[in-house]
């Protein structure tokens, strides 16, 4: 049976990681580890919320190819769009504590905010839809 009311609380703070990227994207002064932090940890809670939507137990980890592989196994190519989010797991510890030097890393952070955006859109229809049930 899906848990609609983790879901939920989990979606509730994913909404507060969001509206942190979207006031740093619109900022030319946000750092990039802030922003990838706050992208990986609204990532994090939708892999889960939607793990709960599907009645999976999930481990309490930052690992985002953790949770994605779980997903993964219960939803196949439903996940695949989101595969992408899994490179912004350092952001959850590691580059809370180095410097981050994004020239660097080939991540396009401003994309993968936006498709933790998309994730959190999906994840909410599934929840409106598992509710409506």
């Amino acid at each position: 049976m899906p848990d609609t009311k983790q879901a939920r609380s989990l979606l509730v703070l994913v909404a507060q990681d969001i509206d942190a990227l979207e006031i740093m994207m619109d900022s030319s002064r946000a750092a990039e580890r802030v922003v990838g932090f706050h992208a990986q940890q609204a990532a994090e809670k939708a892999f889960k919320a939607w793990l709960a939507l599907l009645d999976v137990s999930y481990p309490m980890t930052h690992n985002l190819s953790a949770l994605f592989a779980l997903l993964e196994d219960r939803v196949g190519s439903d996940a695949e769009p989101f595969r992408d989010l899994v490179t912004l797991t350092p952001f959850a510890v590691q580059f809370r504590y180095e410097v981050f030097d994004g020239a660097g890393s080939g991540l396009d952070l401003g994309a993968l905010a936006r498709l933790t955006i998309r994730l959190t859109d999906r994840v909410s229809t599934l929840l409106n839809q598992a509710e409506t049930r």
